[in-house]
This record gives structure tokens, C-alpha cells and sequence, in this order.
């Protein structure tokens, strides 16, 4: 913290923290405070803020406990916003209330987050100023939470007439405010690792934008219905309000108030936010309910003295053999030709920044843990024993895909994609394939079961599947009804009764729902075909050669890798892969024609 002196601080007992007073005064007054301390469990009430830190060398002054300091910009602006005109206001704010120099305090502190957040009254988020759209924004979205269904209709009618002018400034009428929505998302508060937790555990939490505020449960809604009813839109138009509704998803709770997510779930999602310092990528979901284990106890300690690869590797070694589970694998995503010296490749690095979420498949693979499961050291460097099955080998797989690539809306559209006619680029890289010369339709099951991880309508999509194919009908016959040069390549390479088939269907089907799923899992991915010729999901970073295994403990096959004159291997990934999600390798093993071995990750 720029300036911030250790002579404002006095230690702090067991269980408490400081309270910052803020003085009243006018917009165009310094900032005065002083700072109290009291036991987190007072009655004393108080309210927390949550706002970016921004640039530590940019720096205000504040008059603290009578000893002129420095605060950040960012706090700075908020703090003076927040200030009443004629009575103090009791706040938090960790920057400040918090001795930053100190590591031990710091470390205690941010065990106490959870304590802290949900105990105030009110959780104040500051955006930032009020860029002048501010109100514009706020009162679209409370119009669109009241009748979502008629905004998502607009905007598709406006995606499908291509009214979006490209030219800076010179937008139709229709596109102008979605273009301020889109400048709302991309304000770095929604950006913060810190944000999730403090929202999440909030009474009540107000936003401003300047002095226009909003709650966040509104916010909350928007970027909801966003992600599960206008995905097609966030995609076309970039809009990071998914960014925001990875909130929404991380304190998702069950029926009987247990959190959706595990705690490695809970990480991977918060990927995309940005963080200061990389071990709070762990330390800062500690507040998370899925961070205790059955005895209240916490998955991890903070410690700040520690490196990020020290943080990230010892809770790695520490999950995996409390759990005897390997679901910490699906979210490594790392590109392993770039040079990982003693970094463990089966260990997630949280702060690469992947945008993929992890694979929820309608079955397994496998059972989900396996006492076998062990970590040992090898060379100093910690390596994982697993035991299970190398069922194939990847042969060739598709371009990386982006979600923007995934939703139809006209042929110039299409044109400009840098994956135009996904479906047949998908399927030029299958047809190289001879055992997929011919296709079924159980063969086009296999590929359309993929795109969708199993699912159709949060259902398994096997125990519906004349919807889920009049569903891929529909899309296909999406891009077909764009064309201006015939039956795309996927379409002519399906024999005429596969045609036909496709044909009868495609009325009864919804491409946007096809669509809905497919965005949920597909971007950031490749789809490969094996050796066999089966068909899959993979990770960015495979090659052919690459061997697809079903290990004991994942829930989902696994990509590896072997690595050069040894019999270790390097992990490259989570995958689908058809026909092995459904435990089929045990049959196969107890036919004897696969066998059991283990295998070592380095």
C-alpha cells in the first residue's frame, strides 16, 4: 500500500479487526479517519467495501488516526463517494484496515474473510466513476430482468438482420445499448478474484457506477439469464458478463444448502479474474464453504511466505491425498511446450487464466477415487502414481474453437469467423477416419453426445435421444440454410438414408438449445478422432500420438503424454471420449482385452 506507515497500526488480538471511521465531509474535502479495533463478533456495526486495488503508485492522502498516509487512487475515489456529508461511517476496507507489511497479519486476516464479509451489513462495491452511461446501463438491465424472453428475441431478430455496424460510434439504434452493457462488464471490478467472496457471502451488497448504484441481486440476474438463455449473444458480441455470472455459479448451493461446486470447481471458474498476488487464487475462496472439509477444518493455510508454485503444488499434494481423487487433473491447462521446469504437469497452475469449463459428463468413466492413489518424490519433484487403462491413441483433431464460432446468424457473418461452417470443418477432420468412411447415425450420436458432454435439458441426453438429434438436425440445418453453394461437406458425406433421417427431424428440433450446451464445454477445445476411430473432446494442447487413458479416480478419460526416454508421462489433459463414459472399460477389462497398469505423471 503506497505510503501506508506501520506507526497506524497497533497488533491485533485474537479474532478482531480494525474498523476504519470515516469522517463526514464534502466531495471536495480531504479524507479523514481514524481506525478502531474490535472483535469481529461485536455488535458494532460496520461495512465492508469491496472495490480494485488499481495502481499502488498512484496514490491520495487520507489524515489516518491523525497521521497523514497514502491510499490508493482507486480507494481513494471510493472512500470520498462513500463518505457521508454529516455523520461518520464505520467501514471496512482491507487495504487499510489490514497491516499489508505485515505477512503473519495478513495470513490471519484473510482466514478471517469469511467472518468479516458476512458480518457486515452491507457490502458497498465500487465499480468506479460513472463513465456517463452509468444510469443508461443499470436501468436496461432492471427492464431486462422484468421480460427477458422479449430483449432476447429483439436482439436475435437485430443478430439475424445484421444491423451491428462495425465503425466505432456508428452503431444502429438497436445494438447501441448493448454496446454500454458491454463497457460495464468490462470495468475491472467485475474482474476481481476478491469480488466472488465478498458478493457471495454479503447480506446485501449495493454496486455504484459514480454515485448510481444497484444491487448486486439485479446484476446477479442479468448476467444469469445472460449465460443460460443468451449465450448466442455474449458470444457474438464479446460480452464478459460471463465473467460476472462465475460468481452465480461458485455459490451455487443444493436443495439442502450444500454448495454445487467442490472446491477444485470453485478454483477453476474463478480462473478468468485477476489477481494481484497469484496465491490468492487459492487463499481468497478460503470463505467458500466448499474450503472446510467434513470436520470444519480448511483445505489450506495461508501462507505468505511462501511461492505461488510452492502454494500451488503443496495444496495439489495435500487434495489429492486427503481425496484418493484425481478430479484435480481435469483442471490442469497448460501448454506443455512451453518449459515447466519443476513444476509438476498433473498440477493445476490456477493463474494461467483458462477460460474452459471442466467436463460434467450424464456418466463416468470410473469410480471417482481409488486408495491406490498416491504422490512420491522423485528427483525433488513430486510425481503422481495412478493406476487404470490406456484404451487409444489420438490420430487427428479439429482447429482450437472459440464459442463465437458456435452460433449461425447469416452467410456474411459466417464468412468472417475464423472457423467458418464449424460443422464441416469438425467433420473434415473425422472423415480422415476410415472407420468413419460410412457414418450411422449411432456414429453421428457419438460426435453430437460429445458436443454436448451428455446432456440435453440438464437431462442425460441418451435417455432422450430423438430429441437431442432433432436438436443437432436443427443447427445443421442452420448453416445449410445460409449456403449459397449447396449441401455443405458434413452434409454430402452422410449417405442418403442418414440425409433423409436428418431431414425428418430437423422441424421438430431447436438449434438455440443445440447451441445452449454446446457453449457451455466446447470452447478452448479440440475434437480429435483415435486410431479406432472414436470420437472426442480434448484439451488445446494435444498431438497425435498422444494416449487417452482411463485412470482410476477421474470421472472423465485422460490425455497423456510419454515422455521422452522415460516411462513416465507428462499430463495434457481432460477429455471425452466415445464410447468410454460409461465404464466401459471395466467390461472390456474383465473380457480381457484391456489390461490393468500403472502409470507414473511427472
Amino acid at each position: 500500500m503506497a505510503g501506508l506507515q506501520r506507526s497506524i497500526y497497533q497488533t491485533l488480538p485474537e479474532n478482531s479487526i480494525r474498523i476504519l471511521e470515516l469522517q463526514p465531509g464534502e466531495l471536495h474535502e480531504a479524507l479523514e479517519c481514524r481506525l478502531i479495533v474490535q472483535q469481529i463478533t461485536e455488535e458494532n456495526a460496520y461495512e465492508a467495501i469491496s472495490y480494485v486495488w488499481g495502481n499502488p503508485a498512484r496514490d491520495v492522502r487520507i489524515t489516518c488516526s491523525g497521521t497523514s498516509t497514502g491510499i490508493t487512487f482507486n480507494l481513494g475515489e471510493a472512500l470520498t463517494a462513500f463518505r457521508y456529508k454529516h455523520k461518520l461511517r464505520r467501514l471496512w476496507a482491507d487495504a487499510i484496515c489490514i497491516n499489508q507489511e505485515d505477512n503473519g497479519e495478513r495470513e490471519t486476516q484473510v482466514g478471517l474473510m469469511r467472518l468479516i464479509y458476512s458480518s457486515a451489513q452491507n457490502i458497498l462495491g465500487w465499480i468506479g466513476p460513472d463513465p456517463g452511461s452509468a444510469e443508461l446501463a443499470i436501468d436496461f438491465m432492471r427492464k431486462f430482468n422484468r421480460e427477458p424472453d422479449v430483449y432476447i428475441r429483439s436482439a436475435k431478430t437485430l443478430l439475424a438482420l445484421d444491423e451491428e455496424k462495425k465503425v466505432e460510434g456508428n452503431l444502429e439504434p438497436g445494438w447501441r445499448i448493448w454496446k454500454v452493457i458491454k463497457e460495464l462488464f468490462e470495468q475491472q471490478f467485475f474482474h476481481r478474484v476478491w469480488i466472488i467472496q465478498e458478493l457471495g457471502l454479503a447480506k446485501q451488497a449495493q454496486l455504484y457506477h459514480g454515485l448510481v448504484a444497484v444491487d448486486w441481486r439485479e446484476v446477479s440476474r442479468f448476467v444469469f439469464i445472460m449465460d443460460n438463455q443468451a449465450a448466442f449473444l455474449v458470444n457474438h458480441l464479446q460480452l464478459k458478463s460471463w465473467i460476472a455470472n462465475r460468481t452465480n455459479l461458485i455459490w451455487h448451493t443444493l436443495r439442502d444448502g450444500r454448495p454445487k461446486y467442490s472446491f477444485i470447481e470453485v478454483l477453476n471458474w474463478a480462473r478468468v479474474h485477476q489477481a494481484t498476488d497469484p496465491r490468492d487464487r487459492i487463499y481468497g475462496f478460503l470463505g467458500h464453504p466448499s474450503a472446510a472439509d467434513t470436520f470444519g477444518q480448511l483445505v489450506a493455510q495461508p501462507d505468505y511466505t511462501a511461492s505461488a508454485d510452492e502454494v500451488f503444488i503443496n495444496f495439489a499434494v495435500s487434495w489429492v491425498n486427503k481425496t484418493k481423487e484425481l478430479f484435480i487433473l481435469s483442471a490442469v491447462d497448460r501448454n506443455l511446450e512451453e518449459p515447466v521446469g519443476d513444476f509438476p504437469t498433473w498440477v493445476p497452475a490456477w493463474n494461467t487464466g483458462s477460460q474452459t469449463a471442466l467436463f460434467i459428463y450424464a456418466s463416468i468413466a470410473s469410480p471417482r477415487s481409488d486408495a491406490f492413489i498416491s504422490v512420491i518424490e522423485i528427483d525433488g519433484k513430486a510425481a503422481l502414481r495412478v493406476r487404470g487403462f490406456a484404451v487409444d491413441t489420438v490420430a487427428a483433431y479439429s482447429e482450437l474453437i472459440d464459442g463465437a464460432e458456435i452460433a449461425v446468424s447469416n452467410l456474411e457473418n459466417e464468412r468472417q469467423k475464423k472457423i467458418s461452417f464449424l460443422l464441416d470443418r469438425i467433420w473434415e477432420t473425422l472423415a480422415l477416419s476410415p472407420a468413419l468412411a460410412n457414418p450411422t447415425h449411432e456414429v453421428l450420436d457419438q460426435l453430437t453426445l460429445t458436443l454436448v458432454s451428455g446432456f440435453q435439458d440438464g437431462k442425460p441426453a441418451i435417455q432422450i435421444l430423438e430429441t437431442h438429434r432433432a436438436d443437432f438436425a436443427a443447427y445443421l440445418r442452420e448453416f445449410e440454410s445460409i449456403r449459397d453453394d449447396g449441401p455443405g461437406f458434413m452434409l454430402s458425406s452422410f449417405p442418403p438414408q442418414l440425409r433423409r433421417a436428418l431431414r425428418d427431424l430437423e422441424a421438430k428440433g431447436s438449434a438455440a438449445r443445440f447451441v445452449q450446451h454446446m457453449n457451455f464445454i466446447f470452447a478452448g477445445r479440440r475434437v480429435f478422432v483415435t486410431s479406432n476411430g472414436h470420437i472426442g473432446l480434448g484439451p488445446q494442447n494435444m498431438k497425435a500420438g498422444d494416449v487417452c487413458c482411463v485412470l482410476i479416480g477421474s470421472v472423465v478419460p485422460i490425455v497423456l503424454r510419454r515422455k521422452e526416454s522415460s516411462n513416465a508421462y507428462l499430463l495434457v489433459g481432460e477429455a471425452i471420449l466415445q464410447p468410454y463414459m460409461n465404464l466401459e472399460a471395466f467390461s472390456l477389462a474383465r473380457e480381457g482385452k484391456l489390461k490393468l497398469r500403472e502409470f507414473l505423471i511427472v
